[in-house]
This record gives structure tokens, sequence and C-alpha cells, in this order.
């Protein structure tokens, strides 16, 4: 048996790797049920630090890409 240390979710810049995101990651948590095989998921909470100067406002500008497409993050 395999493992990874893997991680996703739906953080990301642009809209097409956000999208894409909310087409995949609903087939791996459904994998077990349609397989049969299980899988270990385990949700995460991610922090990414905006501590270098400019980040603030990529940051910012990325929550409200997210939220624009119904991605639940915090700042």
């Amino acid at each position: 048996m395999g493992a990874n240390a893997g991680a996703f979710g739906y953080q990301f810049s642009t809209e097409i790797n956000i999208r894409l995101s909310q087409l995949s990651l609903p087939m791996l948590e459904a994998f077990e049920k349609k397989t049969g095989q299980p899988i270990d998921i385990r949700p995460l909470r991610l922090s990414f630090p905006a501590h270098q100067r400019g980040r603030r406002r990529e940051f910012q500008t990325n929550v409200a890409l997210q939220h624009r497409l119904g991605v639940q993050t915090e700042w």
C-alpha cells in the first residue's frame, strides 16, 4: 500500500485552477464510494503568511477571486 503526504485545495490565484479543483476534489471525496477502495483524506486548514512587501495585496486579490468563485477562504 502506498501513501502520499500531498495536499490539495481550492486556494489558487487563477480562475482556471480554482475551477479545476472544484471539479476534481469532489471526485477524490467520492473515490471510496465509487470504487470500493478506501483513501485516507484528512481535511487541513492551511495558512499562507504574507510577510513580504507587496504580498498582502496579492493575497487580498486571491481571496476576493476565491470568494467570487464560491471558495470559503478567510483573510
